[in-house]
């Protein structure tokens, strides 16, 4: 442990370095706390730049992670909360809402094989309204329940110019029909899958 900065009252205040079980923080300091603006770094490799309220991160600032995994936006009580951007090292990257630490809230999360989802989150999982596009085109706009689809959606095939109404229930395809086709009693893709790609945080 040491500290190396401005002192007032025998307490921290200014600007100084505190360093703790390798944890280094370069800032400024309030009350004996690290309150405004600073840069901390762990032990791990991962590193916060932004700003501190009470010792806490709050506000706004950057997470970057020991593999350049980053965050970027609000955070509260040391955790995302508010809009951000969350980047993962292999590539997918999520622009939207979050709370205490997981999406939550509007958002659009992208793959790297151009992929797109955007629509409502709950704690990291896909819950409510959302559309899903995938690499070559094609369009699938539903309810989500814990990430898997539910009730009415539709899927559009772009190679084919076809949509398609489909009725899920807990993720399974019950019946499916061509628009303008059918009375809706059939089931037209049968058990086939629809795949989502994984996302977390």
């Amino acid at each position: 442990y040491y500290y190396f900065g401005d002192w007032s009252k025998g307490l921290c205040e200014g600007e100084g370095i505190l360093n703790i079980d390798g944890t280094c923080y370069d800032g400024q300091f309030k009350n004996n706390k690290k309150n405004g603006m600073g840069k901390e770094e762990y032990p791990d490799g991962s590193k916060y730049d932004g700003n501190f309220v009470d010792n806490e991160k709050e506000g706004e600032g950057i997470y970057t992670f020991s593999d350049n995994s980053y965050y970027k936006g609000n955070f509260k009580n040391s955790k995302f909360d508010g809009k951000g951007h969350y980047s993962w090292a292999d590539g997918r990257e999520y622009v939207g809402e979050f709370k205490s630490g997981a999406m939550h809230g509007q958002g659009k999360h992208t793959w790297s094989d151009g992929s797109s989802y955007e629509g409502t989150y709950t704690n990291n999982k896909k819950n409510g309204l959302g559309e899903f596009t995938w690499p070559n085109g094609n369009k699938f706009f539903g309810n989500f329940v814990n990430n898997q689809p539910n009730g009415e959606a539709t899927l559009e095939e772009v190679s084919t110019n076809t949509k398609y109404i489909i009725m899920f229930r807990h993720g399974k395809i019950i019946s499916s029909r061509i628009v303008g086709k059918g009375d809706g009693n059939e089931n037209v893709l049968g058990s086939k899958d629809i795949d989502f790609p994984k996302e977390d945080v």
